[in-house]
């Protein structure tokens, strides 16, 4: 048993919480009943931002890629999916999507113009470094970026050094994501216009 479950808190929650709630302009209060405890509410105001303000978006970020370029999300995670569609659907990206590494073969044999593939390391049937590397074998001229949710640096090292054209981490960060994928999809097109 913890000090803590033994011997209780400091006593000081309450006082934060009432600083925190002050703060933002809202009220905290109780009801208590001996020998049944008590329960705590809180409130505070909703601010709702102006029509104005928009999103501070880094600079080089775009709001919608200069071609449409098709882009193959290897993901076997239908949620994951949705969010990496939900992410590049401003973007004008069009998407093929893979369960796994078979699927992924038959769509790149299948679509000579994909530009792009976001490919997750942990797959059902084969390891994402695998089929990374009979991709790059069939299709030298595919930019591929490694997707995982294993966020350690050594992790990414390993695929840097694989040969890997980039990396992304889950939780997928928007901003982080645009910003590679652009780099890739300018560099790739400067690559074909020489």
């Amino acid at each position: 048993m913890s000090d803590a479950r033994r011997y209780g808190g400091l006593g000081i929650g309450l006082s934060i919480c009432h600083g925190l709630v002050t703060l933002m302009g809202g009220n905290i209060w109780l009801d208590s009943e001996p020998a049944k405890g008590s329960t705590f509410y809180f409130s505070i105001p909703l601010r709702v931002p102006s029509k104005s303000v928009t999103e501070a978006r880094p600079t080089g970020i775009p709001d919608k890629f200069k071609s449409s370029p098709l882009i193959l999300i290897v993901e076997d995670v239908e949620d994951n999916y949705f969010l990496l569609e939900e992410l590049l659907s401003p973007t004008g990206a069009q998407l093929l999507h893979a369960v796994d590494g078979k699927a992924a073969l038959h769509l790149l044999d299948t679509h000579a113009d994909i530009k792009l593939v976001l490919l997750d390391l942990l797959l059902p049937d084969i390891s994402g470094y695998e089929l990374f590397s009979m991709i790059k074998k069939k299709y030298p001229y595919f930019s591929v970026i490694a997707q995982t949710a294993y966020a350690l640096t050594e992790d990414e090292e390993k695929v840097m050094k694989a040969g890997f054209d980039g990396y992304i981490n889950k939780p997928i960060d928007k901003n982080a994501l645009l910003q590679l994928l652009q780099k890739i999809l300018t560099k790739d097109a400067r690559k074909a216009g020489k």
